[in-house]
């Protein structure tokens, strides 16, 4: 996010420099050479001006929102965003003990202690799971 936020705010430089160097000027031609302000060159002006500081803001806004979000990830406030290589939502796990197929975030028998086991009985409906806890004792 901060990287956009820095791409944004280059790209409004730019827009704010082009319209700095756009002429709102037309040339007269007849009887005499003069340069008179065009009041559509003057929008188009004003436009790229308002263009490019949109853009700047929008950029700031953008590394302030990526900066807040790496704080409160580093505090633990909130999660971090799935990488590459971290399990993401709906992958598939196998149970070493009963071979059910698990789907995260929910964790197999296998990868929860004891405890936790014994306080979700209670909502443990699955045949094959209750069969195979009660073989290792872990009930």
């Amino acid at each position: 996010m901060k990287s956009i936020g820095i791409v944004t705010i280059i790209l409004g430089a730019l827009l704010l420099t082009g319209s700095l160097l756009y002429s709102p000027t037309v040339e007269t031609g007849y009887p005499a050479y003069r340069e008179v302000y065009n009041l559509g060159a003057l929008q188009s002006q004003l436009m790229f001006w308002q263009a490019g500081l949109a853009a700047i803001t929008t950029g700031c806004v953008l590394i302030a929102a990526g900066t807040l979000l790496e704080r409160l990830e580093a505090s633990g406030a909130i999660k971090p965003e799935t990488k590459p290589g971290r399990r993401s939502v709906g992958e598939e796990i196998s149970c070493e003990w009963c071979d059910q197929i698990v789907r995260s975030p929910n964790l197999p028998c296998s990868a929860v202690s004891s405890a936790q086991l014994r306080a979700a009985l209670k909502d443990l409906r699955n045949e094959t799971c209750l069969k195979a806890l009660g073989e290792r004792g872990t009930l």
